[in-house]
């Protein structure tokens, strides 16, 4: 019997984003992570073996403080991912528009979003658009496996 891909989730505060029932689960300096445009994301920072011996899981945290271009390319992993996109704003909002792709579907967040990503997922790119002046975001992730494949 094979194993049944679970859908991918997204928990977001933006208002009137409504994920596809059919798409998401109900509940209330790698290769592929190249900003391509210099100076936007500052304080990229990841857990794995090398730096923490002994870990299981792979995080990673960039501060975000100009408007980034295309960032992170599309990839897949091995294990499950959480991605996301946290607001340094009181209202949650991102002051900008971020979009990522999810098995080639283009899915646009405005507020602080949670995003599970099922292992073996095509997932990203990211893209941020009507970057608003003066936006400061952090782009987090947490893997469930101690390498970034």
């Amino acid at each position: 019997m094979s194993e049944e891909k679970p859908k991918y989730a997204i928990v977001s505060k933006t208002p009137n984003y409504t994920p596809p029932r059919d798409e998401s689960a109900e509940f209330g300096e790698k290769p592929h992570h190249r900003d391509k445009t210099e100076g936007a994301v500052e304080g990229l920072v990841f857990t794995s073996p090398e730096l923490v011996p002994g870990v299981t899981m792979n995080t990673g945290i960039a501060l975000l403080t100009g408007k980034p271009g295309e960032f992170i390319e599309e990839h897949t992993h091995n294990s499950d991912e959480v991605v996301l996109f946290v607001s340094t704003r009181p209202d949650h909002s991102l002051g900008c528009k971020a979009e990522m792709y999810l098995d080639g579907k283009k899915h646009t967040f405005t507020h602080t979003t949670v995003v599970f990503v099922p292992k073996g997922t095509k997932h990203c790119p990211i893209h941020y658009k009507d970057w608003e002046q003066g936006t400061v975001n952090y782009l987090m992730h947490v893997l469930a496996q101690p390498d970034y494949d």
